[in-house]
């Protein structure tokens, strides 16, 4: 196996958190197939007892869980075109969705397959856009959905500056219109992480160069971004068919085993993308739900398991009895031999003093095994120095070391002052410890936002409509301007990330039409400062 294989991580989709004894068979069910990650869904607001109760079931098992976070917007499809409302509520809805469970969820998803909304496919056809973000331009429903990720995102992004928790953002992509992500991406969006949902036949192409999703494969398609992804729903497309028969031994469903088994193979091994973690959709089979949502379980009930968990528990390399094993080999999926070489490379769903820091004195001892020390602004891991950079305090969470240093600028900006230093997971190469003992000191949060003002262009300007016009701002902080925005009637138009800071957008047709322009201009730490004016057209 890869040293890829070590860093892969199998979940489940499992939904919001249930009865306390389903949360307790739920956890349980993950740790007995070293299945590490969950996804939830999180609703903003509402009461999160039953959900905190699940999250801290499976950690306290050794497992992480990442949320689709579900604001109201979530359920307006009425593409309202009053930007600056959407960006704002859709902020305000998510602050207080994440401050619910930030101390014990690290991801959050923005909503839940966003290209697929009612609204948006009205206006961009499901897989017609491929990489291209012009599809998406000038669309008023886009625009809506567009200001509510906004905001969203920079949400999650001062809540993790304030918290001082590595906090990260996702945004999902479905099949192969990946253009969506350049353009959320473009427009202000910010994320962390790219999250995906894929369901293909035994009878397609390898994920790792289907052509059908572009040039070199959907990998390589999402490698682009240069960030994490996450498939954060995954199954067998024959689940799909109307011939599927949700039954051990009937053809489609043998079928679906195959190509579960075929397609795991190769994300197992691959190389192209740093792929964290794979959700099946979804642990159990929900009857109530019309076909297909009522069979994509993993099991039929917490008492009934199918094949299909068998077989994610091998690739997962969690435990099998011996009649598990049997199902699988038996059906020529996997050898004895393949099953044993992944519970070798498998790491243990285990992790050791979650959410412990440590300063200058102190250990940390990862899922591996691996001991963490800190000495001189220098990480050390198993007596190995990793990192060199003036580095004041760790902090182990969700299976993740990070490092905070004690200067400004981009090491302190990435998750609002953490940076990831390395991923645990992957398997220990030294024995040797070292102890610290030197004191270093961190230096002050900063919390004063930035000067901008808008230079032209004059307050009350009136152009011609359909002109085309540059603002221009002036933007000043006591540490650095990282990024400096323009939005036009709500809508952001630039962002600009180095002076001279200006932006060039183009009027609306209508005659009379006033609207306001702003800027915004952030620093590091996430202090944003801003200035508006009033533009006319007539």
């Amino acid at each position: 196996m890869s040293a890829n294989a070590l860093a892969l991580d199998l979940g489940v989709n499992v939904h919001g958190g249930g009865t306390a004894t389903a949360n307790d068979q739920i956890a349980t069910v993950m740790k007995q197939r070293n299945l590490k990650t969950a996804r939830l869904d999180l609703m903003s607001g509402a009461d999160q007892t039953a959900l905190r109760d699940q999250v801290q079931k499976i950690r306290a098992n050794g497992g992480r869980v990442e949320v689709s976070l579900q604001i109201p917007f979530q359920w307006d499809h009425s593409c309202n075109p009053n930007l600056t409302y959407i960006e704002q509520d859709a902020y305000n809805q998510t602050v207080t969705g994440v401050n619910q469970v930030k101390d014990i969820v690290q991801d959050f998803e923005l909503l839940n397959e966003t290209p697929l909304r009612s609204e948006i496919l009205n206006e961009v056809p499901f897989n017609s856009a491929g990489t291209s973000t012009t599809p998406y331009e000038g669309k008023p429903c886009v625009a809506t959905l567009t200001a509510a990720l906004r905001g969203m995102s920079r949400a999650i992004r001062d809540v993790r500056a304030s918290s001082g928790l590595p906090l990260r953002t996702i945004l999902g992509a479905v099949g192969r219109d990946f253009g969506f992500l350049t353009f959320m991406q473009q427009n202000g969006v910010l994320f962390d992480v790219v999250g995906w949902h894929v369901y293909p036949r035994y009878a397609e192409s390898s994920l790792l160069s289907d052509p059908w999703y572009g040039s070199g494969g959907p990998l390589t398609r999402l490698a682009v971004f240069g960030k994490p992804v996450h498939i954060n729903e995954f199954d067998c497309g024959e689940i799909y068919d109307s011939t599927y028969e949700n039954r051990m031994g009937a053809t489609y469903t043998e079928t679906c085993l195959k190509a579960l088994n075929k397609h795991l193979t190769d994300l197992r091994s691959q190389t192209i993308v740093n792929l964290e973690s794979v959700h099946m959709y979804e642990l159990l089979d929900e009857p109530s739900k019309a076909v297909p949502e009522n069979r994509f379980g993993m099991m039929f009930d917490l008492a009934n398991p199918k094949v299909h968990l068998y077989l994610v528990t091998a690739f997962a390399g969690g435990t099998l009895s011996a009649t598990e094993r049997y199902a699988i080999t038996s059906r020529g999926l996997l050898t004895d031999a393949q099953i044993d070489a992944m519970q070798v490379t498998a790491t243990p769903s285990t992790e050791s003093i979650q959410g412990s820091s440590i300063t200058t004195t102190g250990t940390i001892v990862d899922a591996t095994g691996a001991t963490w020390t800190l000495s001189g602004g220098v990480v050390y891991r198993n007596g190995v120095a990793t990192v060199s950079s003036s580095v004041v305090l760790l902090l182990y969470w969700n299976h993740t070391v990070y490092q905070q240093n004690s200067y400004g600028g981009w090491w302190d900006w990435v998750n609002g002052g953490w940076q990831a230093t390395t991923d645990p997971r992957l398997a220990s190469t030294s024995t040797s410890t070292t102890t610290t003992t030197t004191t270093t000191t961190t230096t002050p949060a900063d919390t004063q936002a930035p000067t901008v003002s808008i230079t032209s262009p004059a307050n009350g300007s009136a152009f011609p409509r359909r002109a085309t016009i540059t603002a221009a701002a002036s933007a000043t902080d006591n540490v650095k301007v990282t990024e400096v925005r323009f939005y036009l009637g709500g809508s952001m138009r630039c962002a600009v990330t180095s002076a001279p800071y200006a932006c060039q957008m183009t009027l609306p047709t209508k005659r009379g039409w006033t609207g306001t322009l702003d800027v915004q201009a952030s620093d590091a730490a996430g202090n944003v400062g801003r200035s508006s004016i009033t533009v006319s057209t007539q």
